[in-house]
């Protein structure tokens, strides 16, 4: 065994990092991750041996041994936790790998079959984790009991309050996948053609799609029905930033499995029905120029503006939000609350009278009722 040569490759892994100068951060399926897996991948294969990722994402390497005996497996986990150590993991796939190496060296061959392993998703980390928010408390408490309970949220802010960073944390909090929920939705992926190197899904799915994205992209379609982003997210996240921004179909599409948890499509082809029980998740700015209710920018929108931004969203849509947020301004000096309109502005109000302030986004904008 050369220690030296240990070492070295301990130091290049810990290079690997998606948080350079603040401890190492690798997580599973992520760029530091695969830059990792390509180190190893390189070493097994300098020492003649063929590396292969089986379906969870484990990557394996073996030597066969001279007998019939069951083999020897070694190797530790290849994923860190959010700033971790540098050794966190990778010394027992460095060590394992070193073993392999001084067998090729000494021209070794074992009674037993030697594999190596490097294990996916032992930590169960997220690129963005709910434990890394800073302030927004609140906020983060609405979030943990719309997670708890499965319940839509709606966040309204200005630009740069955390909205898009908080939705993004939000399946850190999440409880794990059964093996029963992982395989349902990795079935769901695969009939997309979207699951990745054949790997079972692990973690709870997060979409994200564009506020441009059509219906047949949000709830399924196509020649063949393939399933949407509704049934990509389920039993996890879908998150609709920029909300008003989406077509008032596709906003209007999503009413029905909101409601039933599945959805049905309908093609010459082909029918489908597909699992859509997800979490959504909605973000949106306070009136079109992001500005309305600040301390610190201006807002030039017009009362009429305003309204008609907010009457994007229909009632029916706004009934199956359960939970709605006001996010703070975040400023240098600290919160700034908002319960009223800065001096010069005045809160606008619809026909009927009903204000829609800071507190309130989500009165009727459009004065529909709900079905």
């Amino acid at each position: 065994m050369q220690a030296q040569r240990l070492f070295d490759t301990l130091e290049e892994l810990s290079t690997c990092n998606a948080t350079p100068g603040n401890g190492v951060t690798r997580v599973s399926w992520s760029e530091a991750d695969s830059r990792a897996r390509r180190v190893l991948e390189r070493e097994l294969k300098a020492i003649g041996l063929e590396p292969w990722t089986d379906g969870m994402g484990n990557l394996h390497a073996r030597i066969e041994g001279s007998t019939g005996a069951p083999a020897v497996l070694t190797g530790s986990h290849l994923d860190t936790v959010r700033n971790g150590g540098r050794y966190d993991g990778t010394y027992g796939v460095v060590a394992a790998l070193e073993a392999l190496r001084s067998f090729h060296d000494e021209g070794y061959k074992p009674e037993r079959a030697i594999e190596f392993i490097a294990f996916a998703e032992e930590e169960g980390g997220y690129a963005e984790d709910f434990a890394d928010v800073k302030g927004q408390a609140a906020v983060k408490r609405a979030l943990e009991i719309a997670a708890a309970g499965g319940h839509n949220i709606l966040l309204m802010g200005p630009p740069g309050g955390g909205k898009t960073m908080l939705a993004r944390a939000i399946p850190s909090i999440l409880p794990d996948l059964t093996f029963e929920e992982a395989l349902q939705i990795t079935k769901i992926h695969s009939a997309a053609g979207r699951l990745e190197k054949g790997r079972i899904v692990t973690r709870r799915p997060f979409l994200s799609p564009h506020h441009s994205a059509s219906t047949t992209a949000l709830v399924g379609g196509g020649p063949h029905a393939r399933p949407g982003e509704i049934s990509m997210a389920h039993l996890g996240v879908l998150f609709l930033d920029e909300l008003p921004e989406f077509q008032r179909e596709a906003l209007e599409a999503l009413r029905q499995p909101l409601e039933d948890g599945v959805i049905t499509i309908a093609r010459v082809n082909a029918t489908a029905t597909y699992p859509a029980r997800f979490m959504l998740v909605g973000a949106m700015n306070p009136c079109p120029c992001g500005n309305y209710g600040s301390q610190s920018r201006v807002c030039n929108c017009t009362e009429s503006r305003i309204l008609n931004y907010r009457r994007r969203l229909s009632g029916p849509l706004l009934d199956r939000m359960d939970i709605f947020i006001q996010m703070e301004e975040v400023t240098g000096g600290g919160r700034v609350l908002r319960g009223c309109a800065p001096e010069g502005q005045r809160l606008p109000h619809d026909s009927t009278g009903a204000v829609y302030g800071q507190r309130d986004l989500l009165q009727r904008a459009d004065g529909t009722a709900g079905d």
